[in-house]
């Protein structure tokens, strides 16, 4: 299908006197893609914002004389067939983008919105919601389709809260683009689903970006290479010793190592190196120093012979007679 929006546009405004379209144009940004104000217009004609909009009011009811051609009616279903298909609501940037997609339409997309935006005003053949503090731009066939999308959105919000797994609600037919037309939910930067108050979905501190990529990454990091992949996501970036007080300041993290960090729910547990192997030991009975040194390699990145120091100390540990060590009681 081959269509041009910005035609179907004129087509309906030729019936209109140069006042009332220049209006309309400047209302919708059919032109520039700016919209402008009632006052704005009036400034630029010299007539009151009332004036201009009883003016606006003719020109829209003048409109509808021009709109029974084939052309705009075929456009009126194909938006319909599309938001249909979508479950009956639709987000208008999705909206946008397939609409565009259909009729084959190159125009910039910013005034495709606005066209798309007075051509369905104007047919009066679908409903739109505008932008709120918890729903983005939508368009929506009937209250009916809306209500079961805010259902579903009220639904799927409640179920993340008690941790439920997200793959059960998407297996649902139109999920997804329920979901896209709610400010509730978001996806992070390793395209995880979930809602906007996580900070595992939208990090807003320090502690919170390097929580989320040591738990992404699963290994211990230094911190300054830690800082350096916080600030790939961030335009105001952090100072690495910041990240690094972040850290200190969090029993989430364990430092594993001279600068070294590890999450201590991924089995990480905080200590020096005397205190490590002694846990090491009691958890496993006697062991070589070879033993010793993997174990604890395992966990820390402590240097062989940090480890060996250590496993001298008479104080705290004790060589059997087969060349094992124990700890002392």
């Amino acid at each position: 299908m081959n269509l041009s929006i910005k035609k179907l546009t004129n087509q309906l405004l030729s019936g209109l006197d140069n006042r009332q379209r220049d209006i309309l144009e400047s209302r919708y940004g059919l032109v520039n893609f700016e919209t402008q104000t009632l006052q704005a217009i009036g400034d630029r004609y010299g007539i009151t914002r009332e004036g201009i909009r009883r003016i606006e009011e003719q020109a829209l009811e003048n409109v509808p004389k021009n709109a029974g051609k084939g052309d705009f009616i075929d456009f009126v279903k194909t938006v319909k067939d599309v938001i249909r298909k979508m479950g009956g609501v639709c987000k208008e940037s999705d909206l946008v983008k397939d609409v565009r997609y259909v009729i084959n339409d190159r125009l910039n997309s910013e005034l495709f919105i606005n066209h798309l935006k007075f051509l369905l005003e104007v047919s009066n053949a679908v409903n739109y919601h505008s932008e709120t503090k918890e729903f983005h731009n939508h368009w929506y066939l009937s209250e009916d389709d809306r209500k079961k999308s805010i259902a579903f959105v009220n639904s799927l919000a409640k179920g993340l809260k008690k941790g439920e797994a997200v793959d059960s609600y998407f297996k649902q037919l139109y999920a997804v683009n329920f979901a896209a037309i709610s400010k509730k939910f978001s996806v992070n930067v390793y395209g995880e689903f979930g809602l906007v108050d996580s900070h595992l979905i939208v990090p807003k501190s320090a502690r919170d970006w390097a929580y989320l990529i040591l738990r992404k990454g699963g290994k211990p990091m230094h911190f300054f290479e830690l800082a350096g992949l916080v600030n790939k996501h961030q335009k105001e970036k952090f100072h690495p010793q910041t990240v690094h007080n972040e850290l200190i300041k969090d029993d989430k993290f364990v430092l594993v190592g001279k600068g070294t960090y590890a999450l201590r729910e991924q089995g990480y547990i905080p200590g020096i190196a005397r205190e490590v192997i002694a846990r090491l030991i009691k958890e496993n009975g006697p062991l070589y120093s070879h033993q010793v040194v993997k174990l604890v390699s395992q966990e820390r990145f402590f240097k062989e012979n940090t480890i060996l120091i250590n496993l001298q100390n008479k104080s705290y540990f004790k060589r059997l007679s087969d060349g094992r060590y124990s700890v002392l009681a």
